[in-house]
């Protein structure tokens, strides 16, 4: 985790009940199979960097709709989305795993 100490983190990340040890590594697995498959594997880091923007967009205007004005701190402090989603469960129990984007559309 760089820039962002994990002292900072509840100021963004309320309190919440955390997911069961089990769950918690099948949502991640899930997580990261679904990116790869709407991301793409040879996605650029531009791509992975508006991937999780948008994710966590759509996380928190279920969860925390102030959460949204640091999501661009968030996804610059957290090049690791596994930290980030740890934490998550930790305040929300649930993490960007549960997260569905709507398809783009072709234009």
């Amino acid at each position: 985790m760089m820039g962002c100490s994990k002292e900072e983190v509840p100021a963004v990340l309320p309190p919440g009940e955390g997911a069961a040890g089990g769950e918690a590594e099948r949502a991640e697995e899930e997580y990261h199979d679904a990116r790869q498959d709407e991301v793409g594997e040879g996605a650029s880091e531009e791509e992975r960097i508006n991937d999780l923007a948008a994710r966590l967009i759509a996380f928190y205007q279920e969860r925390n709709p102030a959460g949204i004005a640091h999501v661009g701190r968030i996804v610059r402090d957290f090049p690791n989305v596994d930290n980030l989603n740890e934490l998550l469960r930790g305040k929300y129990g649930a993490d960007l795993s549960t997260v569905r984007l709507p398809a783009a559309s072709p234009p």
